[in-house]
């Protein structure tokens, strides 16, 4: 079972009788571009953060409302879920209404899989064998040995053991290429390549400073996406709205619950050449462009991830334009990656 995230009453529910804040005066957003308002009780806001307490009791709001036309009116919705009830509902496509930290329905597209037949394997689970969504070879010109399409789930699983391996022999590459694939790829003397222990070391730790510990998200609840990725792009996005919009008023039980669900997300995804860059690079440009976000710790959380599959999507089109773009993502991207490779 995974872990139970964000599922526990907002801390005015801890402190405070449910019945008693219930009774306190509402306190009006105005909300969005079409500036729709929106009414929250005052007790459930000021138990969240003393920045929210002093917006809704008249320190920096004298007139009883506030205005957030930056906030779309789904993100508003959810962050009134999450002030009543500890939880928000995930930003998902029509087929997938899952709560944002649920522990059996997971924020991903259940994928079927067949397994083998236990009683007589013909070929072990591994890294290079059909295992679905598995980082596996492909016979392409340069001979790569660990390329897309996989997800940090599966390349975590097939690094700590839980997957045969099959070994490769490495093709021509570029003298530049074989030194970096040095850095980012445990080879042993022969030259045979295999999962990297430093990849498998850094991703672990990404997850688990974001609330997933080793071992905690199945390998077998991955997300695949088809031909239409914007609508999984909206999902990562909106977390990220969320986290945004926390930070602003250091909401921390909601600043953990949106990180760690967009953590979960991202380590789900199965990541394949064509979508990469069109999904992952709609993430970074929000985030990046976003002034609220600037010095926001979402942006070192994007490239940690980034920092993970490097080698793997350094050669996608569009990737060297997203660098170029984005000056202060290739900054910290390369402060992550030192971090990894040292």
């Amino acid at each position: 079972m995974e872990p139970s995230l964000g599922m526990e009453p907002s801390l005015g529910m801890k402190h405070r009788g449910f019945q008693e804040l219930l009774c306190t005066e509402p306190f009006k957003f105005i909300v969005g571009y079409n500036r729709k308002e929106y009414y929250i009780h005052r007790g459930f806001l000021s138990c969240l953060s003393a920045l929210l307490n002093d917006l809704v009791n008249g320190t920096t709001s004298t007139d009883g409302f506030v205005t957030w036309d930056d906030v779309d009116e789904d993100v508003f919705s959810r962050f009134a879920e999450f002030v009543y009830t500890g939880y928000y509902t995930n930003f998902t496509p029509a087929s997938r209404d899952d709560p944002a930290g649920h522990p059996e329905k997971a924020t991903t597209i259940r994928v079927n899989v067949e397994l083998p037949d236990n009683s007589s394997p013909k070929e072990p689970l591994g890294l290079f064998s059909s295992f679905p969504a598995t980082p596996k070879p492909l016979q392409n010109a340069d001979n790569d040995g660990f390329i897309l399409p996989y997800s940090l789930v599966s390349y975590q699983a097939a690094a700590t053991g839980r997957s045969s391996l099959h070994s490769i022999k490495p093709g021509s590459r570029s003298s530049s290429k074989r030194k970096f694939d040095a850095i980012a790829c445990d080879c042993d003397s022969g030259g045979e390549s295999r999962p990297s222990k430093k990849k498998r070391d850094f991703i672990q730790a990404f997850l688990a400073r974001n609330g997933h510990p080793a071992g905690s998200i199945s390998i077998f609840r991955q997300t695949r996406l088809g031909n239409e990725t914007k609508p999984f792009e909206d999902v990562l996005v909106g977390h990220a709205k969320m986290y945004i919009l926390a930070n602003r008023y250091e909401i921390a039980s909601l600043m953990d619950l949106s990180r760690t669900t967009l953590v979960g997300e991202l380590a789900r995804w199965v990541m394949s050449v064509s979508v990469f860059v069109p999904v992952f690079g709609g993430l970074v440009h929000y985030v990046y462009d976003d002034l609220v976000a600037g010095g926001c710790h979402i942006r070192q959380i994007i490239a940690q991830f980034a920092a993970c599959v490097v080698e793997d999507v350094s050669g996608l089109e569009g990737w060297s334009s997203l660098l170029k773009e984005l000056p202060d993502f290739a900054a910290d991207l390369i402060n992550e990656m030192t971090k990894r490779f040292s």
